[in-house]
């Protein structure tokens, strides 16, 4: 009987906990290459998964852009745009009680940011101006949520496409205006990337050599969770990663005084974030970089129009997140190794130049410091550890009792089954408890957006896009583009995906879209 009632208890555990926060199904598939099963399980999940819609929506529009079918991924962005605006968020209750996966999925800055800005990119290729202008606005405001000036002003892909659409609309002066926004965001993103490369090496010497590697890894995310708000006005790079130490220690003194960490984590923490600042200053000294602008920038000036050809590239595969820390409670982001570093665009067999990067996607999903789910889920991982000793408390009672019950050859006592029974209760509560952190994100979207303009005679163009390594060897076949139409006064748009696809599109002429061969 007593065997019975341990049984059903663990079995009820199980039961209870249900499955982990999973990531999104079909992309292995995408991935692979394999389109056709990828867009049949995103469909599937998007059919079944209420609280994912946004993002499986998200997933055929990348899909929809990348083969060319614009209308079909306009449609899905403006769906899924509506619904991480929404200000009504199904399922934050059970967020809170449950799986943070159980809310609806609202994306981080840097998807909704994206979101917008394929947006924007679309109707600017088709030429709907006025529509574009405000999709590209407002994924500027997406990446700078309401209150964090810390992380303000560094989506250059967002001022540089405000900038090119106000050309479009003849609006020259307030075109030059978002232009010198795109550079300062260009060179604060070129800075904090130095930041964060600096801070990630100190980081990776200090845990080979100190047993404390979670703390020191810890100090590291939180002095490059920092960084962009402090490196664009200071006099040089060792000088911003100290200041960005010493934002990150006031966090620290924060999350003490709220009782979050206890004082021995605290003490370490603090000392941790002092050595890793200090030796990726020492670094940064050591190299003699030097604080940069956004040269390459300079070279897609609209100033004195925008040219007749605009290719935009999507290189490489994006950021996915991963759970990390005690039950899962914390989210770290990974990404797939791809070769690809810059494109050449070649029209009718003349180079006409290589892209340059406008943005950085990994970089803007990791540099958007910790998030407000954070701090309740490490509560709940301190409660869900806490019900797990308790339980385990219980059953030891329940065994003790027995054991001395067959010792003293008695009858069952009500001290066994009280502490089965509270045992049990505890251990229900403890499945209930789930702290492990939403992993859902938008897997399919590039790591970097590189873009080239061109000037070209008007007319009929073969063009040709090739992707290079950092050595400069060509990396898979080119895409070929057969009979572009290309006009004087309207700029044709090619956007391609590096190995997968792409399409050219003309505004003139019946919105003309051209897929390679």
């Amino acid at each position: 009987m007593r065997q019975s009632v341990v049984t059903a208890t663990l079995l009820a555990a199980v039961l209870f906990a249900g499955c982990a926060a999973s990531r999104p199904m079909g992309i292995e598939e995408y991935y692979a290459g394999d389109r056709a099963s990828a867009e049949r399980l995103f469909r599937r999940g998007l059919d079944r998964e209420r609280n994912s819609r946004a993002l499986y929506l998200l997933l055929l529009g990348t899909v929809y852009l990348e083969d060319g079918r614009l209308e079909e991924a306009r449609e899905k962005f403006i769906e899924a745009t509506e619904i991480m605006e929404s200000f009504v968020a199904e399922g934050e209750f059970a967020a809170l009680v449950g799986r943070e996966a159980a809310k609806q999925y609202k994306g981080d800055p840097y998807e909704r940011m994206m979101a917008w800005w394929y947006l924007g990119l679309l109707d600017y290729a088709l030429g709907d101006y006025h529509m574009a202008l405000p999709s590209f606005k407002s994924s500027i405001i997406a990446n700078s949520p309401p209150g964090d000036e810390a992380y303000m002003a560094d989506n250059a892909s967002g001022y540089l496409m405000t900038a090119k659409t106000y050309i479009a609309m003849g609006d020259a002066s307030q075109a030059l205006r978002e232009f010198e926004d795109a550079l300062v965001a260009g060179a604060i993103r070129k800075d904090s990337m130095t930041l964060f490369n600096a801070i990630s090496r100190a980081a990776r010497e200090l845990k080979a050599t100190r047993a404390d590697g979670h703390f020191v890894q810890l100090a590291a995310d939180l002095t490059i969770a920092a960084a962009p708000g402090v490196v664009y006005d200071s006099e040089d790079l060792s000088a911003g990663v100290m200041r960005a130490g010493e934002a990150a220690g006031a966090r620290l003194a924060e999350a003490r005084e709220s009782g979050e960490l206890d004082e021995d984590d605290a003490e370490v923490l603090a000392e941790s974030i002092h050595a890793v600042s200090t030796m990726a200053a020492r670094l940064l000294r050591g190299a003699g970089v030097p604080k940069g602008g956004a040269e390459d920038l300079e070279a897609l000036h609209p100033a004195g129009g925008s040219g007749n050809i605009f290719v935009v590239t999507g290189i490489g595969s994006g950021p996915y997140k991963y759970n990390t820390g005690a039950y899962g409670r914390l989210v770290a982001f990974g990404r797939r190794p791809y070769s690809q570093r810059y494109a050449r665009v070649f029209v009718n067999g003349r180079q006409v130049g290589r892209t340059v990067t406008i943005e950085d996607i990994y970089y803007q999903a990791v540099n958007r410091g910790p998030r407000a789910m954070d701090s309740i889920l490490a509560g709940k991982a301190v409660l869900k550890g806490g019900l797990e000793v308790a339980a385990a408390i219980a059953f030891e009672s329940a065994l003790a009792d027995d054991d001395r019950e067959r010792l003293e050859d008695e009858e069952d006592s009500d001290g066994f089954l009280d502490n089965m029974f509270t045992g049990m209760m505890l251990a229900l509560m403890a499945a209930l408890v789930r702290p492990e952190a939403d992993v859902r994100s938008w897997e399919t979207l590039p790591d970097r957006i590189q873009a080239l303009t061109a000037e070209v005679e008007p007319g009929e163009h073969d063009i040709e896009v090739a992707f290079y390594n950092a050595a400069g060897l060509r990396v898979g076949a080119p895409l070929r583009f057969r009979g572009v139409p290309v006009h004087a006064d309207r700029e044709t748009v090619l956007y391609v995906r590096s190995g997968v696809g792409g399409w050219a599109a003309s505004p003139v002429n019946g919105r003309s879209v051209v897929t390679p061969e």
